[in-house]
């Protein structure tokens, strides 16, 4: 009984997590996707990855990755939903690379935010 309350809560909290609200503003929503979107260390390897090589197929990130194809695809995929990254098709290949808008945006508001925590009033 106690696992399966672990387990339940554990989903409540994620599913309240990932749930829109519209009681924050733009950066702030922003930010909190950003942040979920490097939640799992793959997902911020790929983006190391990437940010070293500029772009990749998901073949390469695979090679470098001690992950299958599928499961790199799938961290891609949320990645690519948070607009993260982006892709292009070339032929049958996907080119992915990073989205430096977005995270250039994410990058000046979380040092405000830092800058903030840091040095409070």
């Amino acid at each position: 009984m106690i696992r399966l309350y672990r387990i339940s809560t554990i989903y409540n909290i994620l599913t309240m997590a990932v749930a829109p609200s519209d009681k924050f503003n733009e950066p702030y929503e922003s930010l909190a996707v950003f942040s979920r979107a490097l939640s799992h260390p793959a997902r911020v390897k790929i983006v190391e990855l990437l940010s070293n090589n500029g772009e990749m197929t998901c073949g390469q990130i695979t090679e470098e990755l001690p992950l299958s194809q599928a499961t790199v695809s799938q961290h891609l995929k949320l990645l690519r939903e948070c607009s993260m990254i982006k892709y292009r098709k070339d032929g049958l290949r996907s080119i992915y690379t990073l989205n430096a808008e977005l995270i250039s945006e994410a990058h000046s508001f979380m040092s405000a935010l830092i800058n903030q925590l840091v040095n409070p009033l």
